[in-house]
């Protein structure tokens, strides 16, 4: 089965488009580019409207070519070098209320042969709301922290854009988050193979991946002062009728009506997170160089055992080089230091080589050491539940007693966190 919007025949005019970019041939061709472009397009814009929804409330799919969700195919040639009168490729964005054009937090959608994506955030923000960005990015790095490290995004979008080559005036440019700092664009890309545009349920399944963003949107809205809450959870039971019914009695896929946008299951809770004062859990593990450690590896000695989301991201990254870059100074003090993740032995080694990192890393694929530790499934992330690794370490005395729980550590600064923790520094 395939869907009604993105056609095979909508991706053969584009390719004929492109081959073909004139006022003559488009002419002769202006049926093909209703019939199999425009309309199936304006269609998806009406019935995409339930999910969007979902996303939030704030959020308008208008289906019109002009003024409206769907780019028109006109190029404005009066200015630019290409004389092509023609886009040979179809854009669809979901605007805010308050967006008057495209520098605003939005939903794109790219429909292009060889290159589709989806992506969300916003592009080319003005120099006020720019600003605001960086600096709520400043004044709260954990949520930016969690923004940019929550599996379902890390997982499915890559950042993409302009940056700048040097510091922004006013912003250090030392600060640990300076790579976003420097960015001129805050969006999130996904690309996809063409034959996934086909997909039957290609509605829910976008709705579900720019919710996988929703963190995002969220970050970027209290920065710039927009409102951008998720609308109310809800199943659709009464399916909309689509433009192509309103306007015609040809025949249109059905999706399926009790469809829910959030129905993907949640994970069971994970155990308990243990407390200070308690028995650390026995653990084992493979490390990135295949060898096998545990718990009882470590007794009379102190050992930090952190869990962290995911090898070679920025968050991630930081905390790992800044247990490296004090590690003489741990070994001063014995404190031995384990990082657990989720992520295949292959990937730590990879990790561990480019960093020079000293201490193992445990591919805790199963999530079991996880799971026993209480560090991952669900958690709220600005009212959104979602599944991911608690970033949590776990100060572990020579006896196999838990002497601290360090929630939510400071990346850039881990090392003094587990020294101070163990009473080894004021």
């Amino acid at each position: 089965m395939s869907n009604p919007y993105l056609t095979p025949a909508l991706f053969s005019f584009l390719r004929d488009l492109r081959e073909n970019n004139n006022r003559d041939w488009f002419e002769a061709n202006k049926k093909r580019y209703e019939q199999d472009l425009k309309d199936p397009l304006l269609d998806f814009i009406a019935d995409f409207a339930p999910f969007l929804s979902q996303l939030s409330p704030h959020y308008l799919a208008i289906p019109k070519a002009n003024g409206g969700s769907l780019f028109r195919i006109y190029r404005d040639v009066r200015f630019s070098k290409n004389k092509q009168p023609y886009k040979t490729a179809a854009g669809i964005q979901f605007r805010h209320r308050q967006g008057r054009d495209v520098h605003c937090p939005g939903y794109y959608l790219h429909i292009e042969p060889d290159n589709m994506f989806y992506a969300m955030g916003m592009w080319h923000p003005s120099s006020p709301d720019l600003r605001a960005i960086r600096t709520r990015i400043v004044e709260m790095p954990d949520e930016w922290d969690d923004v940019k490290h929550d599996p379902d995004f890390a997982e499915t979008y890559s950042w993409e854009g302009e940056s700048l080559k040097r510091a922004p005036k006013g912003f250090a440019p030392e600060h640990p988050d300076i790579e976003d700092l420097r960015r001129k664009d805050f969006i999130g890309v996904a690309r996809m193979p063409e034959a996934e545009a086909g997909r039957p349920d290609f509605l829910p399944y976008l709705a579900s991946q720019w919710d996988k963003g929703s963190g995002l949107m969220r970050f970027l809205g209290r920065a710039v002062d927009v409102p951008l809450l998720p609308g109310r959870e809800r199943s659709i039971h009464a399916r909309i009728p689509s433009r192509r019914e309103r306007l015609s009695a040809r025949p249109v896929f059905i999706f399926p009506t009790t469809y829910n946008l959030f129905s993907t299951p949640i994970m069971s809770t994970s155990a308990d997170m243990p407390e200070a004062g308690e028995k650390a859990p026995d653990f084992s593990g493979k490390t990135q160089d295949g060898s096998t450690v545990s718990l009882g590896d470590f007794k009379g000695r102190k050992l930090a055992l952190y869990f962290y989301p995911r090898d070679n991201t920025p968050g991630c990254t930081k905390q790992a080089c800044n247990i490296r870059d004090n590690w003489s100074v741990l070994g001063e003090h014995d404190v031995a230091v384990i990082g657990v993740s989720d992520d295949p032995v292959d990937k730590h080694a990879g990790f561990a080589a480019k960093y020079d990192l000293p201490f193992p890393l445990i591919a805790d694929t199963e999530r079991s050491v996880m799971t026993d530790y209480g560090t991952y499934g669900p958690k709220n992330m600005y009212g959104r539940i979602v599944k991911g690794t608690k970033r949590t370490t776990f100060l572990i005395d020579e006896d196999g007693t838990i002497v601290k729980v360090i929630k939510r550590p400071r990346t850039a600064d881990h090392a003094a966190e587990i020294l101070q923790g163990f009473g080894l520094t004021d």
